[in-house]
């Protein structure tokens, strides 16, 4: 599976955010920029789990603080 683009709304850090992928990809940044929860986006969509949460139901977890919801939109 190749993916081609992520976008987040009011996931952990990310405000608002949009990615796009190549054949290789990669993040860097300083401490508490958010790659890893671009890692966590990503794992959620396709697997339902992420950074210490079991199940979707629980994605309130990953909703940005002060939020009401949070949308992940995967690209594939």
């Amino acid at each position: 599976m190749k993916l081609n683009s992520l976008s987040l709304t009011n996931f952990l850090s990310h405000q608002q955010a949009e990615f796009a992928f190549s054949l290789v990809t990669y993040f860097f940044g300083r401490n508490g920029a958010g790659k890893s929860a671009i890692a966590n986006a990503i794992e959620f969509v396709l697997t339902g789990r992420a950074r210490g949460i079991q199940y979707k139901k629980d994605a309130g977890y990953l909703t940005a603080h002060g939020a009401e919801k949070m949308v992940v939109k995967l690209i594939t």
